[in-house]
């Protein structure tokens, strides 16, 4: 059950899609929003530590405009927020962050059931990276389960969960079906080794989503996870990819493995994540 939801809006490139997200979710069921955003003073901030890294004025005067074009697309989703919100009588409020971005969403969110966020989100202001170490370090330190939206808009009509050996894997997989994020979209899940083992999970996964009233499709894809997902999320049409822990190895960052950061990095998809 989904009753409160908090909405990141820092992605500046994926916002109108995290907005329609969160806000046909929050319609469905009947749940509350919250929007984080940077303060308004911010961006000054950020402009005047840009102007101190650039090594020319016209990098200076290009990284400004930047900044003054992210806060120009942020306003305008808030103010699309807002008028979503009171046309569908969805109850919302917008914070805005004074500190450690980081460290306050993991506080904020202690008390809501879903987070929905941009698939590139970084709390690094300068950073140039992909946002998928920023999610699985919001995924260690308690935020989860997390809808990362990815760059187009895609009603979610087809989800495709990858399932693995990992109890993590089969955790995730069963809080997407208990929440009933995507309740009336086709749900296939894929295991990775056509052998005993995978044919047991798929049966019992089976038999999970039955009693939740869910009828998924199962199929084994020939092939590792890293090479085969992404591709079959493609061939399949797949709106949204449900990922738990692939593994347990000793090198494995935070709760992932390898496999699943690149996925992460890679999908032009939207994600679900937990533990």
């Amino acid at each position: 059950m989904i009753k409160r939801i908090l909405v990141d809006l820092s992605d500046t490139q994926r916002v109108t899609g995290i907005v329609q997200q969160a806000t046909d979710l929050a319609l469905r069921h009947q749940a509350e929003l919250t929007a984080v955003v940077e303060e308004s003073g911010g961006l000054s901030t950020v402009v005047g530590r840009l102007q101190g890294i650039a090594a020319a004025g016209w990098a200076r005067e290009l990284r400004r405009q930047s900044v003054a074009d992210a806060r120009e697309v942020m306003l305008a989703a808030v103010e699309e927020l807002r008028h979503r919100c009171s046309a569908q009588g969805i109850p919302f409020q917008i914070v805005e962050r004074e500190g450690d971005s980081m460290v306050e969403t993991v506080e904020e969110f202690q008390f809501y059931d879903l987070f929905i966020c941009g698939t590139n989100l970084s709390f690094e202001d300068t950073s140039l990276e992909s946002g998928s170490e920023e999610l699985i370090r919001l995924v260690e330190q308690g935020v989860r389960p997390i809808l990362a939206v990815s760059d187009e808009y895609r009603p979610v009509k087809r989800v495709l969960a990858a399932l693995s050996g990992a109890a993590d894997s089969a955790r995730t997989l069963k809080q997407f079906v208990r929440l009933h994020i995507c309740a009336e979209s086709v749900l296939e899940i894929v295991c990775f080794d056509n052998d005993d083992r995978s044919q047991r999970l798929l049966s019992e996964a089976t038999r999970y989503c039955h009693r939740h009233g869910v009828e998924p499709n199962c199929h084994v894809l020939e092939g590792p996870m890293n090479q085969t997902l992404l591709p079959h999320a493609v061939e399949s049409e797949a709106d949204l990819i449900v990922l738990g822990n692939s593994d347990h190895s000793g090198l494995a960052r935070w709760f992932f493995g390898g496999t699943v950061m690149d996925i992460i990095r890679e999908s032009d998809r939207s994600l679900f994540l937990s533990q």
